[in-house]
């Protein structure tokens, strides 16, 4: 399932997409220098709990179900791997003539849930900002704060084509498997014959595409003056500024005063 964002009225959705990625800068840093285990565990539930109230948590976390898993997997392998600290539990057996020991250590459950607290914060604040975040409306407001307005436009047009070739792409799928080609297979030679007959299709549609949006841009006179003006303006409230200072001052506090 493909995450994507969804319309709402939450006061998430509400706020500037600046102040989003504000947010989720915080929720980035005080993952990866997070002090301690309670940092940590602290950034993991509240990153949570903002997921929970953009409405659409059910369906980022499906999303990204394969993600939550693999963090799974690097709790276990630090946990059984990592063998410093107190030992917990463990036993000792004979096995075709070997002996396998294993030892729980609190040191590998404390490594185990660091990295997986880590990798989940981050996976969290994406989704809040994925979900909550209308791809037009961040590229005007980057644009509004000061970026080239060529470079939004490049954002834009990328955001929007994402779906597109997704759809083409599935529709390339579903006609070889309607002629009998097998594209599926599993192996390098299965990956080669999905390059040869899915790749090259979506290529020749994406050059046709970039010619025609060329040429439309060509004939509107795209990037003759230095500025432009906008539609819709992307305000910067003062819901947004207290949000951003309290992300800021939340990191700090995590990062600082904690150690």
């Amino acid at each position: 399932m493909r995450v994507t964002y969804h319309e709402g009225s939450t006061p998430l959705h509400r706020l500037n997409p600046i102040t989003k990625l504000v947010i989720l800068l915080a929720f980035c840093l005080l993952a990866i220098f997070g002090p301690g285990l309670q940092v940590q565990g602290a950034g993991l539930v509240l990153s949570l709990l903002l997921l929970l109230s953009s409405g659409a948590a059910y369906a980022g976390i499906r999303g990204v179900r394969s993600l939550i898993f693999i963090c799974l997997i690097l709790f276990l392998i630090q946990a059984l791997f990592v063998k410093t600290g107190r030992p917990l539990a463990g036993f000792e057996e004979s096995f075709l003539g070997v002996n396998v020991r294993f030892v729980l250590t609190s040191g590998g459950l404390a490594a185990g849930a660091r990295i997986s607290m880590r990798l989940l914060t981050i996976i969290f604040s994406s989704l809040i900002f994925v979900i909550t975040t209308d791809p037009a409306r961040l590229a005007y407001s980057l644009m509004q704060a000061g970026v080239p307005y060529r470079y939004g436009f490049m954002l834009v047009l990328a955001l929007r084509f994402i779906p597109v070739f997704q759809s083409e792409a599935s529709t390339v799928r579903r006609a070889q498997v309607a002629r009998g080609l097998r594209v599926d297979s599993a192996g390098p030679l299965g990956l080669l014959r999905l390059a040869r007959y899915t790749f090259t299709p979506l290529l020749v549609s994406a050059l046709s595409r970039v010619e025609t949006i060329s040429s439309s841009m060509d004939a509107r006179g795209f990037g003759i003056t230095g500025s432009r003006t906008y539609l819709r303006d992307s305000d910067f409230s003062i819901l947004d500024w207290i949000t951003s200072i309290s992300a800021v001052a939340l990191l700090f506090i995590g990062l600082v005063v904690t150690t």
